[in-house]
């Protein structure tokens, strides 16, 4: 799965800025807004995981959403209900915004692994 490769990822990348010795701040925050943004995917497709473990209210994930599809569809000899079409529209929707942004978070990725390497980095693996 892409979005747990690059939150590996990015935790190499941090690991080699850390063991490269660098100074450089503007690298830093970069890299900092760019586990930002994984964590921020990372909540839209599994919901905020602080919340789900202690059952509060939380907007449905995507993750939710295919669940409930799966359900609406495994349990019924009807077909699938105008709710599960609704929501397998929605999914389809926050799946496709979901992709272009962690596109847009690999090419970062690939991006701060070279910087690092350049500036004395070790190289990170995948990049």
């Amino acid at each position: 799965n892409e979005l747990r490769k690059n939150l590996r990822s990015i935790k190499a990348i941090s690991i080699a800025y850390q063991q490269a010795g660098i100074q450089d701040e503007v690298l830093l925050k970069e890299i900092e807004n760019a586990e930002d943004s994984l964590q921020k995917l990372q909540t839209i497709v599994f919901g905020n995981i602080a919340k789900n473990k202690v059952g509060e209210k939380n907007r449905p994930s995507l993750d939710d959403r295919v669940d409930m599809i799966y359900m609406a569809l495994s349990n019924s000899t009807y077909g699938p209900t105008p709710t599960a079409i609704r929501s397998a529209e929605i999914a389809n929707k926050e799946l496709t915004t979901l992709k272009t942004k962690l596109e847009a978070v690999d090419s970062k990725l690939k991006s701060l692994a070279e910087q690092i390497e350049a500036a004395g980095g070790p190289p990170v693996e995948g990049f």
